[in-house]
């Protein structure tokens, strides 16, 4: 699928960057995958939102065309430096994982499930609910 597969890269960067010059599959797998070596390292995610397509179609033409990598190189430290203020700007707004929630994320699916599933009024669901507690 990719020239070279980004967890044999030794850096998340050149991880991205080896599986972010290769359109041959879909542009939305491609990129998605090509942020993997970013979020095991839990670092920012690389997005192309901001960048013109037009730039980022000049910059991999360049690669292709003429081997040579200094645009793509400007265009992916531009966009990572972006994006990786849109992602603090993200985790700020949503704030810290609860832990409660995350604790006990099992009990509370199936909680929550059953009185859906159950079509419980506030106070069954209430009653029920207490039984668990």
């Amino acid at each position: 699928m990719f020239g070279a597969k980004p967890a044999q890269s030794e850096t998340p960067v050149r991880a991205r960057g080896q599986a972010g010059v290769h359109p041959e599959v879909n542009k939305r797998m491609s990129r998605l995958s090509a942020n993997i070596p970013f979020i095991k390292l839990n670092l920012s995610p690389l997005s192309f939102i901001d960048v013109p397509r037009t730039l980022y179609m000049d910059a991999v033409l360049g690669v292709y065309e003429l081997n040579k990598i200094d645009l793509l190189r400007d265009v992916f430290i531009w966009a990572y430096e972006q994006s990786a203020v849109r992602y603090a700007a993200v985790r700020q707004s949503l704030g810290e994982p609860d832990p409660f929630r995350f604790k006990h994320k099992a009990a509370l699916r199936q909680i929550v499930g059953e009185v859906v599933r159950g079509r419980m009024d506030r106070k069954a669901a209430a009653a029920y609910i207490s039984t668990w507690v």
